[in-house]
């Protein structure tokens, strides 16, 4: 018997934060193996954290055109900054009913990040899914590297 609520979330940090990203030879890898993985796993939502500008234009694309995705991007600042990294929430759009989106800011000790709240529906049944963003000014600090 199958059960009456099933959704399958896939959460992952990309790294794609600089000055890693631009020195990075393997980018085009690492996006197909994003892209790969998302189709073996097949889940209904997937959160990206620390997705650069250009990762997210080549993973974006490809669900959308393919897939059916649809992505909400949550992003504080300007996205059309190359350094920039957003946190991405894709979802099966046939599946997936997307209601409300929300970002919060808070301070841990010496870093600013956002929390991003998503909210949706699976099959009629609500849930609330989490996922944060470090401030990209902060990318080269002490507590950033650990």
């Amino acid at each position: 018997m199958e059960p009456a609520f099933c959704c399958k979330i896939l959460s992952w940090n990309l790294h794609c934060r600089p000055p890693h990203t631009r020195l990075h030879k393997n980018r085009t890898e690492r996006i197909e193996n994003v892209c790969q993985t998302i189709q073996r796993e097949n889940p209904t939502l997937v959160s990206l954290q620390e997705v650069g500008v250009y990762e997210y234009n080549k993973i974006h694309n490809h669900f959308v055109n393919i897939y059916g995705f649809h992505s909400v991007k949550s992003s504080i600042g300007f996205v059309e900054d190359l350094d920039f990294c957003i946190t991405v929430v894709m979802f099966k759009k046939d599946v997936v009913f997307h209601y409300s989106g929300n970002h919060y800011k808070f301070h841990s000790l010496r870093m600013c990040e956002y929390l991003h709240v998503f909210q949706g529906k699976v099959k009629g049944n609500e849930f609330v899914l989490f996922t944060s963003q470090l401030e990209k000014r902060k990318s080269s600090s002490k507590e950033r590297q650990d």
